[in-house]
């Protein structure tokens, strides 16, 4: 007989669960979502003919400064998408790909408001229609990662 026996899968505490996933939306949000920036800000220069003469270690350059710059500029779409799929997974018991779509859509607007609320320059409306894709699939992503872990956290008390 094979020592590789099925363990049961046993229930997770919410609260772990819901650190564990806003842990990883935090985590690996900002890169995944600096990589699509980098890769759709590239593709639209290389398409516009910008980039037609760059060397090859200039645009792997523009992709170090992008995942160096990306947890600043990322984490707080991060957290609330985090926080949003986290909670109403565990607590809503909802974890369809729709969860991430919405929580891409309100941290996409809810950070843009607020940083025009904080005065920054230049954030308004269609700045959200450019971070949204971004947050979209940086959302998806994470959302796919963590599925089990907000799904552990539903199987009953044993």
């Amino acid at each position: 007989m094979s020592n590789l026996a099925v363990q049961p899968i046993r229930r997770s505490s919410k609260l772990g669960c819901f650190l564990g996933t806003v842990a990883i939306f935090a985590l690996l949000g900002p890169p995944i979502g600096g990589f699509v920036a980098w890769l759709g800000g590239t593709t639209y220069a290389i398409a516009k003919g910008a980039m037609a003469t760059a060397p090859l270690i200039t645009i792997f350059a523009m992709l170090v400064m992008m995942l160096v710059f990306a947890y600043p500029a990322g984490i707080y779409f991060a957290l609330v998408a985090g926080v949003i799929v986290a909670a109403t997974g565990i607590w809503g018991h909802r974890n369809g790909i729709i969860v991430p779509v919405v929580a891409a859509a309100i941290a996409s607007v809810a950070v843009v408001l607020a940083m025009k609320f904080l005065s920054f320059p230049e954030s308004d409306v269609p700045k959200i229609l450019g971070i949204f894709p971004i947050c979209l699939t940086a959302s998806v992503a994470c959302w796919f990662i963590t599925r089990e872990i907000v799904r552990s956290a539903w199987l009953p008390a044993s």
